[in-house]
């Protein structure tokens, strides 16, 4: 058997892909720490003999897709209440958040609204996945 395949939850960032020779003379490559994307990952382990004969494995570690949600169309928010975004997100990595203008409402990493001075300001979530919402934030006293 030289094939092998794996399925793993949206959340899964690396797999570590361990190999080793029956033989100790013979070389392994391809083993090791390898970063994940949605779906099919295929991986290659190759076992080098001494007499230069090969074989190769493939590993394929399917990961699901990361999920990405937020029912937002418009908040509102008091100047100096901080607020978190609702939003979901089941995949790796992290959501990237940005406010359109920074003077009137701040967005902290984390996704939590930081309201300064009255105004509108439009957040913009981006998914580690590429998708993206954009919704406006009003700002009252």
């Amino acid at each position: 058997m030289t094939a092998y395949a794996l399925d793993v939850a949206a959340d899964v960032e690396y797999v570590a892909i361990q190999a080793e020779a029956n033989n100790p003379d013979a070389t392994v490559t391809g083993a090791g720490e390898r970063a994940l994307t949605d779906g099919d990952n295929i991986f290659e382990i190759t076992v080098t003999a001494r007499d230069g004969a090969t074989i190769t494995y493939t590993v394929t570690v399917a990961r699901e897709a990361g999920v990405f949600a937020c029912p937002v169309k418009s908040m509102l928010a008091k100047i100096a209440k901080l607020q978190k975004i609702p939003y979901t997100w089941t995949g790796a990595g992290t959501p990237a958040f940005a406010s359109s203008n920074p003077a009137v409402c701040g967005v902290t990493p984390d996704g939590t609204l930081v309201p300064l001075k009255a105004g509108i300001a439009v957040i913009t979530i981006t998914a580690p996945n590429g998708v993206k919402t954009l919704f406006a934030v009003t700002i009252t006293a």
